[in-house]
């Protein structure tokens, strides 16, 4: 279901919870993100990304299910939880809840990632790891307005 939920899900930092997907086509898996956003979807912070094997050997019609840790390090506050699939054969197409944190096969000015259907084809996963990294800072309450801010922070 892609359409906006009023009901709002309370997830505490250190929560492992359980995703499911219904799959029209798996396109082979790919690889998928998840991701929180704490400035109503302007910035993103991915926290687990899932190389190669996301919707792997998934039937047409089946379902599909993931363990996603929340970090125990995620500041407190209203976020947008996100998943991301990039898929690994057919169309270069780019599938999402949300807002994308890494463009790839979204239109002719972002990054294509090719198919990748043998395991020695190339599949892109160089890109995850260099995509630009922000941290996130929820303002305690009463602060300011406008204290909350999204910088880079640098690669170790």
């Amino acid at each position: 279901n892609t359409s906006p939920q009023t009901k709002r899900a309370v997830l505490r930092a250190g929560q492992t919870i359980k995703t499911e997907y219904k799959v029209g086509a798996a396109h082979g898996g790919g690889h998928c993100q998840w991701a929180l956003s704490y400035d109503n979807g302007k910035t993103w912070v991915v926290f687990q990304t899932l190389i190669r094997d996301c919707l792997r050997n998934i039937p047409n019609g089946g379902k599909y299910s993931v363990n996603v840790k929340i970090p125990a390090s995620a500041p407190s506050g209203k976020a947008i939880f996100q998943w991301i699939w990039n898929n690994a054969i057919g169309n270069r197409e780019l599938y999402s809840n949300c807002v994308v944190p890494l463009l790839a096969n979204y239109g002719p000015k972002s990054l294509l990632i090719g198919e990748f259907p043998r395991p020695a084809d190339k599949d892109g996963r160089e890109a995850f790891a260099k995509r630009r990294k922000i941290t996130v800072r929820v303002p305690a309450k009463g602060a300011a307005k406008g204290a909350s801010k999204a910088k880079n922070s640098k690669k170790n």
